[in-house]
């Protein structure tokens, strides 16, 4: 029976377990399909296996075991470019610093249990929700952003995609990008019912601005965007198709 239902964010959260200990990753597993909102999509042993298996830039939340064979759950985070959002499971309170190091979501002593994770999914949520939870008006043709210590005053027709940089996003408008503390879901919400669409996890493009469109990517400008498997059907209702 499942428990727990996400109603804040519009996605199911993408996840997976790196866990080397059986009983603990099973354990984990139990817990994990009792919440509507995870999408597990993998449980495995050895970081590096997973990084020859998992597209990580599809993947929403890692449940990382921090003493992994080959390279610590810590090391391994450090290895990718844009990784997902982290909820550290570990018997040892003294890694607790790495936690920190790395931005985790939580920090959660085994065993494991439901109660720790609702709480840390509730930070999850506080955290790609952020601050801006208002929807702009739809008359309005652009948004001020903080970029270090001014406001910048960027058009919507101007913005040809946005892009997740851990805690910040970048606008990129021509060969200038600004860059933004805030998440993409919580821009994503504010700019709803515009001409923009979130394409996969760290991009969300103007759809005024495509050049073209293949089974897995599109083109703007120069830039070639992916376009994740589960947004696709999103981005084409988006489109005005000629039928």
């Amino acid at each position: 029976m499942k428990l727990y239902l996400c109603e804040k964010l519009p996605f199911m959260i993408k996840c997976i377990i790196l866990e080397d200990d059986e009983l603990a990753a099973k354990s984990l597993e139990r817990i994990i399909s009792k919440i509507d909102s995870l999408d597990l999509l993998g449980q495995y042993v050895n970081p590096i296996e997973a990084k020859k298996k998992v597209d990580f830039s599809e993947i929403d939340l890692i449940f990382l075991d921090i003493e992994m064979p080959e390279i610590t759950g810590l090391d391994f985070i450090k290895t990718l470019s844009n990784p997902p959002r982290v909820i550290v499971t570990t018997s040892r309170s003294d890694f607790a610093l790495g936690a920190f190091e790395i931005n985790a979501v939580d920090f959660i002593l085994k065993p494991v249990e439901l109660p720790n994770i609702l709480k840390g999914l509730e930070k999850y949520e506080a955290l790609e929700q952020g601050s801006s939870e208002e929807v702009l008006d739809h008359e309005a043709e652009s948004i001020f952003v903080k970029v270090d210590s001014k406001l910048v005053n960027l058009k919507f027709n101007d913005i040809l995609w946005l892009e997740a940089l851990g805690d910040y996003v970048g606008f990129h408008i021509n060969e200038k990008r600004y860059v933004v503390k805030s998440t993409l879901s919580s821009i994503e919400k504010r700019l709803h019912k515009k001409n923009f669409v979130r394409v996969h996890r760290s991009f969300m493009i103007n759809t005024n601005h495509i050049k073209n469109i293949d089974d897995s990517s599109l083109i703007i400008g120069d830039k070639l965007i992916p376009i994740s498997r589960g947004s696709r059907a999103e981005l084409m209702n988006r489109l005005n198709l000629l039928k």
